[in-house]
């Protein structure tokens, strides 16, 4: 089987636009607004739950959100990138999120 020169490129573009919207994707800055909407915290117990579900299988609602990274902290990934969970807290309670210094 070959592939024709009309069918490589065509296939060239679609990752090309494939790589765009996934920089696109990583380089849009997650709002408290957008925070609020996939997920709650209750800050007496620090515990964030999904709200929606973000892809066909997982995560499901009321689900506790939150994997241990290997050092001690809580990751949430969100939009294709990775969150510490006590920095969303901060976000999910002030509006946002400093860095230190």
């Amino acid at each position: 089987m070959t592939v024709s020169d009309k069918e490589a490129l065509e296939f060239d573009k679609m990752l090309k636009d494939l790589k765009n919207n996934q920089s696109k994707k990583m380089s849009t800055k997650l709002t408290q607004a957008r925070l609020k909407e996939l997920l709650h915290y209750d800050p007496e117990t620090g515990v964030f739950t999904w709200r929606v579900r973000s892809c066909n299988r997982w995560p499901t609602p009321g689900r506790v959100a939150g994997t241990p990274d290997g050092k001690g902290y809580l990751m949430v990934v969100i939009d294709g990138q990775r969150y510490k969970c006590h920095r969303l807290a901060f976000l999910y309670m002030a509006g946002s999120c400093q860095t230190p210094r």
